[in-house]
């Protein structure tokens, strides 16, 4: 039903072929390992505090602050990786992308808190 095919490059072709030595900086594939850890938690958190009916304990705010701390401190490892040159910036991107969404995202959710008392 499906045909094993075999990529052949053609010798003339493969003389074009360029190769560089960017790398992601170890900056940016942090941050991007930090926003995903805090979402990580902030579910798991969420998830805990549902079992408990919405009366979560109160190490859950201090922990929901770490873990803006955290995305705050993974903001500046990102800035600091996309000023270096010569360096991909894919893990960088991402990393502050996930870590603005949940740096705001946990604002937000302490603002509604506090309004709701």
């Amino acid at each position: 039903m499906f045909e094993k095919r075999a990529v052949v490059v053609e010798r003339e072709n493969l003389e074009n072929v360029v190769f560089t030595n960017k790398r992601n900086p170890r900056e940016g594939i942090a941050s991007f390992a930090m926003g995903i850890a805090t979402i990580a938690v902030f579910l798991a958190m969420g998830i805990a505090a549902t079992a408990m009916d919405g009366n979560g304990l109160g190490w859950f705010g201090l922990v929901g602050c770490l873990m803006g701390a955290v995305n705050a401190f993974a903001i500046t490892k990102a800035v600091k990786a996309l000023k270096m040159e010569d360096v991909y910036h894919t893990f960088t991107i991402w990393g502050l992308a996930i870590n603005a969404v949940a740096l705001l995202g946990y604002a937000a959710i302490y603002i509604w808190g506090l309004f709701l008392r």
